[in-house]
């Protein structure tokens, strides 16, 4: 991910080309010299061969060298030595430079997403394994394991933290859980509306608290489970919960526990890539119990739903629409 030159700020450009111009008495274009569509995306700090050749050639021109010009004679010894000073200004211009395209670098957050109808595994620098659920995001800077252990979320995951004295920090859309060692679940949709985030332990224990409330937090150990609703003040209370329900998605399965069906039908979409309407309110409002053992694809899981349901569907130009006729 390359970084735009719009998003360095405006304050920032002009000191670092004001700074430039006064050391090697030379307009410098920020812009071009900052921005690069083939910058590397590796985790390492890189700098591109365009930049690197624009500085050094500009250098050797001020200081009289082209690429195939021979030492200087004896005989410009003494006027050499009185341009060291200024010789020392456009290499320190140079690093000015440098530093600023690194600095640039160090501030894109490394994002890992999951498209729709897909899982994936993935091994943070730290070395902790995440399992991400179709549609997950997350998102943490290049410092992560060095500096910090502290990682934005959205979606459903189920980590492998390694140990450390570092604390393990995942901020779900103003939840956050704290470890330093375990293994846990977090299930936190932006698009679900008025959704709780949950967290579920599989070994060790985690904190859990709103983000603007850090007192308000629980202590989830092996088997329990919480929830934190946008507009509640702290979370639930730890409940026992059957651990392979919560992971169920890991084995291609899906499990449903008192869900209202415009939750269950968000999980049908992003499981399946597919678009599923729901033509009122009421309809969508209804809870739903169940399990289902890898399912196929998403029409015959909402044969099965709506039979159940008392309600219908059909196919449209767009994926689905469901409906009650009564």
């Amino acid at each position: 991910m390359s970084k735009d030159p719009s998003d360095y700020p405006q304050n920032e450009k002009e000191v670092l080309q004001k700074l430039f111009e006064e050391l090697s008495d030379e307009d410098l274009d920020f812009e071009k010299l900052s921005t690069d569509s083939n910058r590397s995306e590796s985790n390492e700090i890189t700098v591109t061969n365009f930049e690197t050749e624009h500085v050094l050639d500009s250098l050797k021109s001020k200081l009289g060298h082209a690429k195939d010009e021979a030492p200087a004679d004896k005989q410009h010894e003494a006027s050499d030595k009185s341009n060291v000073w200024r010789n020392f200004r456009y290499y320190l211009a140079a690093a000015v430079i440098l530093i600023a395209t690194g600095i640039g670098y160090m501030v894109v957050p490394v994002t890992h997403s999951v498209p729709y109808g897909e899982t994936a595994t993935i091994q943070l620098p730290d070395g902790s394994n995440i399992v991400m659920n179709s549609g997950t995001e997350i998102q943490y800077n290049r410092l992560f394991g060095k500096t910090n252990r502290h990682l934005q979320f959205n979606g459903e995951a189920f980590f492998e933290v390694e140990p450390s004295d570092n604390v393990f920090i995942v901020e779900a859309n103003g939840a956050v859980v704290e470890v330093t060692g375990t293994e846990f679940n977090v299930r936190s949709w932006r698009n679900d509306p008025g959704s709780a985030a949950q967290v579920t332990v599989a070994s060790g224990t985690v904190r859990f608290y709103p983000a603007a409330n850090k007192s308000a937090g629980v202590e989830l150990t092996q088997g329990l489970s919480s929830r934190w609703y946008p507009d509640d003040r702290s979370p639930t209370d730890p409940d026992e919960v059957d651990l392979d329900d919560v992971t169920a998605w890991k084995e291609n399965n899906l499990s449903f526990i008192g869900q209202p069906l415009r939750l269950i039908f968000n999980e049908i979409e992003r499981k399946f890539n597919v678009n599923i309407e729901i033509q009122d309110e009421k309809t969508g409002n209804e809870v739903l119990t169940t399990f289902y053992t890898g399912p196929q694809n998403a029409e015959t899981l909402l044969d099965d739903i709506t039979t159940v349901k008392g309600l219908n569907y059909r196919e449209t130009a767009n994926g689905y629409i469901v409906f009650n006729e009564n």
